[in-house]
């Protein structure tokens, strides 16, 4: 038997408010800027996203299914100057948050 869960990041990313563009270490390029709204935002998502997990684990725990499906696991990593209108060029590395560590961390703790 199986269970499946959409982790669902708990806040609409698309419809932040942006500053227009800011200075990019390249005079030839203009960066979208994310204002500081993103990080507060992001702690939003890891106040309650460790309540969610824990939850979804309990279930697991208690329904003992044989295989797992993840939806919306979402890595959340951040960069600058972005690579918005740099392409192509690397994807962030810096990792903020990271739902299937956050998941596995909840299943390992039942």
């Amino acid at each position: 038997y199986s269970v499946t869960f959409n982790l669902y990041i708990g806040v609409d990313l698309i419809n932040l408010p942006t500053n227009t563009f800011c200075d990019s270490p390249d005079p030839n390029v203009n960066q979208l800027c994310i204002p500081k709204s993103l990080d507060d935002s992001i702690k939003i998502i890891a106040h309650d996203l460790g309540d969610r997990m824990n939850k979804i684990a309990d279930i697991v725990k208690s329904e003992d299914p044989d295989v797992i499906g993840l939806q919306e696991v979402f890595l959340l990593r951040k960069q600058f100057p972005g690579n918005f209108f740099t392409n192509p060029a690397a994807d962030a590395t810096e990792i903020v948050l990271d739902f299937l560590d956050v998941m596995m961390l909840a299943l390992s703790s039942k």
